[in-house]
């Protein structure tokens, strides 16, 4: 990987560019489960890092044996 996550701050989250359509179904579901948008997106969040967790782990080793 050629960029570093430590080197990635400069965007902040919030500002994520998301399109129109997934907007749209991100309110949708939480009109429908009757709760905020930022819950619905931080739980769509959490689905990815959790089904990514070994990518993630592997990163970080990585980095730890490099020695950064």
């Amino acid at each position: 990987m050629s960029r570093n996550w430590y080197s990635q701050g400069s965007k902040r989250l919030h500002q994520a560019r998301i399109g129109p359509k997934l907007k749209q179904s991100i309110r949708t579901l939480a009109i429908i489960r009757d709760t905020s948008i930022s819950a619905i997106t931080e739980q769509a969040i959490q689905r990815y890092i959790n089904k990514n967790k070994k990518i993630i782990r592997d990163y970080h080793l990585t980095l730890v044996s490099r020695g950064k």
